[in-house]
């Protein structure tokens, strides 16, 4: 007897499965119930054998002939149990595996999705892009360190989202603003539903920061415009498909005696007279009705407070880049007074002599071969020549000897026979002594015989000092004024040209974060003027040690970043990044005193940390923390595991 026991026990390895010795998958964040284990069913089933085999035996101690005790389990239902448990398991193990799937599914979506308990004391379920919108190089960081009414940086926010939650099960699209890692605040947008029997909240957090910054920044460039219009003394104006008054600048509201807000929104019929009001809708119509963009050019009249006004309107149709009409922008040229002049000068030429030989503009006219008729004292003046009679005798070839490019008076020319008059022509021209310089040039044709352009005439103003101002302008949206090198804004630029560059070409970019350590003590000790003068010599040696293809940058108070375009590799933006970083140790003669820093320097490189910019910035930037925890060293954002 005791030997058929042990025949039945030692077999029984063989009849169940094999799965059932294994461990099995750790368990997911799915609401399923949890699978029961291999080992746990094999124990279940030897002490459910043995128990049978123990009361098999001690019934046959105790059995009389005429009572014996039931057989022991055949090896066929010992067989059929084992399927059944190997059925089971691999139900168990298909259910993980998808638990699996799904969780990898949440983790690569690019939208942050969570799930908290009801009071917001801790997280349930977060995925990566959650942890890192929130700065955290992974979800069990950010669970183990932080928990969601913390992150809140108006706690009345949330306290309205959870009312909203209560009374309607569901919130969506609010916008609120939440607290990263380092302790920047970022505008997102929140849909979340309410489990209250389960005790949970789940939902989904969208970054609108940048779209919040791009609309703040359109604003600016509104207000901007705006102010540039204003500043502008002709009258200029933007209408809509439906031929309303969208955009106006003080010349129109001063030229009409009308004030904007009485404008915006209304067609020519609300604010002009009648039979003004249809010749004007006439001509809209026309451009509007285009099928491409025109130009129209016509002189009329405007009413204004003082009266009728003599204008000439020069109106563009305009499309979008997909060919869906926009509108149209005009200007609006009073020419009351000049056609007064005019019909003085018909009376008495040596008034109009008087004009032409004192005006401050350059004034001349033209061959249609590019030889000047004439000249005024102005025109002479701005192009170095003695005397206008000088310039007209030197300058046999105005494309030549004009014109720093020749094509740029085919183009003029072209435009006068297309719309015989041609308004603020703006052309890089040439001083008699080689120096080149901005000139607007409005001009009209005069034509002969089959519409040939046979001549003409115009005024030329300087506008050096306005181009210069605006790539001033330019610039200093795109420059740290004090380190004179990129900016944020410039550096993020440049980026973004870089990638578009190597992804045609198919070469690598280094990125490197770089914060420097000590540098608030010196500021504080010194003052402002020493730590400024300190930025701007690292600004200096960063420079010094760059390609001319590469860019350094000033993305913050103590903090740079530095682009390195076509890079050979890994190895070489850490050989690089060591040679930076021993420049910036070396002291510094910040005239007061000595100054030592440190720095901690981040790196990344395209496109083994990712193809964009945000990927690489975030690379970058979580190896710089890493570099510094270590104390300013270098420290490489890891490579994703290469595919076998």
């Amino acid at each position: 007897m005791h030997s058929r026991t042990c025949a039945i026990l030692t077999g029984l390895p063989a009849l169940l499965p094999s799965s059932a010795f294994s461990a099995v998958a750790d368990s997911t964040a799915v609401s399923s119930p949890p699978a029961i284990s291999s080992t746990l069913l094999t124990g279940i089933i030897i002490l459910w054998v043995v128990s049978v085999l123990f009361a098999w035996r001690h019934g046959r101690k105790h059995a009389t002939p005429q009572n014996e005790p039931e057989a022991a389990p055949s090896a066929e239902a010992l067989i059929t149990l084992r399927d059944e448990l190997e059925a089971k398991d691999k139900a168990c193990l298909k259910a993980s595996l998808e638990a699996q799937e799904l969780r990898s599914l949440i983790d690569l979506a690019q939208v942050a999705i969570f799930r908290s308990s009801l009071d917001g004391s801790r997280f349930l379920f977060i995925n990566k892009s959650c942890a890192q919108l929130l700065g955290y190089d992974s979800a069990e960081n950010l669970t183990s360190t932080t928990t969601p009414i913390t992150l809140h940086a108006d706690p009345a926010i949330r306290d309205a989202m959870m009312d909203v939650l209560d009374k309607h099960g569901r919130v969506d699209n609010l916008e609120l603003e939440f607290v990263d890692k380092r302790g920047n605040i970022h505008q997102a947008l929140v849909t979340a539903t309410l489990h209250k029997e389960e005790g949970y909240i789940q939902g989904a957090v969208m970054d609108i920061s940048e779209s919040k910054e791009a609309e703040r920044l359109l604003r600016n460039s509104h207000t901007f415009l705006q102010t540039l219009l204003n500043a502008l003394p002709t009258a200029v104006f933007f209408k809509d498909a439906e031929a309303r008054y969208q955009l106006l600048n003080k010349a129109f509201e001063e030229l009409l005696g009308q004030k904007a807000e009485d404008l915006l929104g209304k067609s020519v019929f609300d604010i002009a007279p009648r039979h003004l009001a249809e010749k004007y809708h006439e001509m809209d119509k026309t451009l509007l009705e285009s099928r491409g963009p025109a130009i129209q050019q016509y002189e009329y009249q405007v009413q204004g407070d003082g009266g009728l006004r003599d204008v000439i309107f020069n109106k563009e149709s305009m499309f979008d880049e997909n060919g869906n009409l926009l509108g149209l922008v005009g200007v609006i040229f009073d020419i009351t007074d000049r056609k007064r002049i005019e019909n003085s000068l018909r009376r008495a030429e040596e008034r109009y002599r008087a004009l032409y030989m004192n005006a401050a503009e350059g004034i001349f006219t033209a061959t249609a071969d590019g030889r000047f008729v004439g000249v005024n004292p102005a025109m002479s003046q701005m192009f170095g020549y003695d005397s206008p009679a000088n310039m007209t005798y030197k300058v046999t070839d105005m494309g030549t000897q004009v014109f720093a490019d020749p094509q740029q008076l085919e183009i003029l020319k072209k435009r006068l026979v297309g719309e015989k008059v041609v308004n603020r022509f703006e052309a890089q021209v040439i001083r008699r002594d080689g120096q080149q310089f901005w000139v607007a040039i409005s001009s009209r044709g005069i034509f002969g015989l089959g519409d040939r352009l046979e001549r003409f005439e115009g005024l030329v103003m300087d506008i050096t000092a306005q181009k210069r101002s605006e790539e001033e302008l330019a610039m200093m949206v795109v420059t740290d004024p004090l380190t004179s090198i990129a900016n944020r804004i410039g550096m993020g630029q440049q980026l973004e040209t870089m990638l578009r560059q190597a992804e045609r070409s198919d070469c690598q970019i280094g990125l490197l974060f770089i914060d420097l350590d000590g540098f608030k003590p010196i500021n504080d000790s010194f003052g402002h003027q020493t730590g400024d003068f300190l930025l701007q010599q690292v600004a200096k040696r960063l420079s010094q040690r760059l390609r001319g293809s590469d860019v350094a940058a000033r993305v913050g108070g103590d903090e740079f970043a530095v682009l390195l375009w076509d890079v050979a590799g890994p190895a070489a933006v850490e050989r690089l990044s060591r040679e930076l970083l021993a420049t910036l140790l070396d002291p510094y003669d910040c005239k007061v005193t000595v100054c030592t820093i440190g720095a901690s320097i981040g790196g990344s490189i395209y496109p083994h940390h990712g193809r964009t910019a945000n990927e690489l910035l975030s690379a970058a930037d979580s190896a710089m923390y890493e570099a510094k925890r270590e104390g300013s060293q270098f420290s490489f954002a890891p490579l994703p595991a290469t595919k076998e």
